[in-house]
């Protein structure tokens, strides 16, 4: 991997009068790297975006199933959107600290290593990131589409080519421009909270119409055990999990010492409101026995809004849209960082020389989630599944990166804290996910072994990847198709340092 390095100085496409993207000659400061260009707006955006998904319109029903009680269900979400600000603020002060992107990888590389660290990006490399993008792809078509076919299943052919339009369109936008990438997610970030507003003004006028008979005695049900109760805490967490998206593209925030610790307050206090606010509109219209019955959103639109009822799984299906563009935009950038720190090839850690994308990190993960696109068309819900096995992993690794704070203020005190949070913040974050990732080991001991068994695999391909006496033919090859995809994508390695 390290010859790879040194294709840049031999590549003629570039030299210092690199003509930027506008056509004027560049100098020192305008050097080939990730541009600084992320505003607080784009920030909360980000977050707001990557966390607003299809979690709120599914998760409900395992909520309430898992509470057993209405009112203990919005307690949950409630608690649910606290905790998962104390892990954002958490990230915060390591963004802020560090100032590096890769978000998990490089907390847990700065605090235990590169090899576990390296597990986190293989994870997300071959199953979280490629996986989440068809699944939600898969997700915004069949909304999309749900419209044209009322009272009927769409064809699946239909819905496959529209599946893989966005996901087409997805990294092409992510790859031609981030500041193209961040405004579709400035766009659908607002449809979708504007969709979720909608719901929830429907809700509104129901409550002054007096429709509170399902709320009144929302704590007259019998509360199901306290295993069940952690249960529905890792459903809500699923809809509220996204506030690490920011710190995955870090060098790319203009201000990231001030914007984290707001972003992280505002975009969690509006997802707070927007999830539980909106639970309640269902629970205007619907008993909890019709809730855990019907695709909840599905059912509210149909009672209220009739003839218009499409208007709500349309902006379903926008919300979704922006959570792709959001994991497209943050997730590719762990596996820049890790190539950049020498752990995937070179070519992963270059930047396009005019539009400062990550390009060749975007094509590889857009060609991982064509070859998962097509598992999902072979197996059904196979790549569902996958997921499912690694969810608590993610979790775990998540947890661990609030341990490394910790362990970080006693083993680098001196180290400059633009932002600190009080020490109870990451060990309340941390103890909650450990419990709660034990309890879903407990659960589900089979779908968990097989996640940990995959992820297992990334330690071989360290392995190789740290062996230095590889055979030359492997040099050759790989310097080979490096030079082949620099010069075809003009993409070099980043000409300044961006942290």
């Amino acid at each position: 991997m390290s010859k790879l390095r040194s294709l840049q100085t031999a590549n003629p496409i570039v030299d210092d009068r690199t003509v930027a993207g506008d056509g004027a000659t560049t100098g020192e400061d305008d050097k080939v790297a990730l541009k600084k260009q992320m505003s607080l707006f784009v920030c909360i955006t980000v977050i707001v975006g990557n966390t607003i998904g299809t979690g709120i319109f599914i998760s409900p029903k395992g909520v309430l199933q898992y509470t057993g009680s209405v009112g203990l269900s919005l307690i949950v979400w409630i608690l649910g959107g606290v905790l998962a600000m104390l892990g954002g603020l958490s990230y915060a002060e390591l963004g802020s600290t560090f100032g590096k992107s890769g978000g998990d990888y490089t907390y847990i590389r700065e605090s235990f290593g590169s090899t576990l660290a390296f597990l986190v990006v293989w994870m997300h490399f071959v199953i979280a990131t490629p996986g989440s993008i068809v699944v939600l792809s898969i997700s915004f078509a069949r909304y999309a589409i749900q419209p044209f076919f009322p009272g009927c299943d769409p064809p699946d052919e239909v819905l496959l080519m529209i599946a893989l339009a966005c996901l087409v369109f997805t990294y092409f936008i992510n790859s031609w421009k981030v500041r193209a990438a961040t405004s579709v997610q400035n766009i659908f970030t607002v449809a979708k909270v504007t969709g979720l507003l909608i719901i929830i003004v429907a809700g509104i006028v129901q409550l002054s119409k007096g429709r509170t008979q399902y709320l009144e005695k929302a704590f007259d049900d019998e509360v199901n055990s306290f295993m069940d109760v952690s249960l529905a805490f890792y459903q809500a967490l699923f809809a509220y999990s996204g506030w690490a998206g920011l710190n995955m593209m870090t060098e790319e925030l203009k201000n990231p010492v001030r914007d984290f610790p707001i972003a992280v307050v505002v975009s969690e206090t509006i997802i707070i409101a927007l999830y539980l606010l909106t639970n309640i509109a269902y629970l205007t219209v619907m008993s909890a026995e019709e809730l855990l019955a019907s695709n909840a959103v599905v059912t509210f639109a149909d009672y209220l809004f009739g003839s218009f009822s499409w208007i709500v799984p349309a902006f379903v299906a926008l919300s979704i849209f922006g959570a792709i563009n959001g994991t497209a935009l943050a997730l590719t950038r762990i596996h820049f960082t890790c190539a950049r720190d020498g752990h995937l090839p070179a070519t992963m850690a270059m930047v396009h020389i005019k539009f400062r994308t990550p390009m060749p990190s975007l094509l590889m993960a857009a060609v991982l989630a064509l070859i998962a696109f097509v598992i999902s068309i072979l197996t059904g819900s196979g790549i569902e599944n996958l997921l499912n096995y690694v969810t608590f992993a993610n979790w775990l690794f998540i947890a661990l990166v609030n341990v490394g704070l910790v362990y970080l203020r006693c083993k680098r005190p001196d180290l400059k804290r633009p932002f600190k949070v009080p020490l109870f913040v990451p060990i309340v974050f941390s103890l909650s996910i450990f419990y709660l990732s034990i309890t879903g080991i407990i659960a589900a001991p089979v779908e968990t072994g097989i996640g940990l068994a995959i992820i297992l695999t990334g330690v071989p391909v360290y392995l190789f990847g740290q062996w230095k006496n590889k055979p030359s033919f492997f040099y050759k090859l790989s310097d080979g198709v490096g030079n082949f995809i620099q010069r075809f994508l003009l993409v070099v390695i980043q000409e300044k340092e961006t942290y």
